[in-house]
């Protein structure tokens, strides 16, 4: 049976390598430090990339509400509160871009 000390001692440990950020990690585990960073841009970009593909079917999804809308097709209410907040983001860049042209 472990001591109540002994058991601390490597909860705490557990927890330093838990705390490790993703160039932390990379860093420890890679054959040289460039190669580590190499590896820590090209992980970004993945995550990046992904972002990116997300956000494009996020407006595609968008841009087939709003067609539908126009046809004349029935919206549930998220669709409709998904077009209104893109709507009002839209105003809201207009506006602050027009803002910015006055000053």
């Amino acid at each position: 049976m472990k001591s109540a000390k002994s058991q601390v001692n490597q909860d705490q440990q557990g927890e330093n390598q838990r705390a490790l950020s993703p160039l932390q990690s990379t860093l420890s585990s890679a054959a040289s430090p460039s190669q580590a960073y190499e590896t820590y841009i090209d992980n970004g970009l993945i995550c990046l990339k992904h972002k990116i593909r997300n956000i494009e079917k996020k407006k595609l999804k968008l841009e087939d509400y709003k067609d539908r809308l126009k046809n004349g097709e029935q919206l549930n209410p998220d669709q409709l509160k998904r077009i209104l907040s893109t709507l009002e983001l839209e105003f809201w860049i207009v506006v602050t871009h027009h803002e910015d042209a006055w000053n």
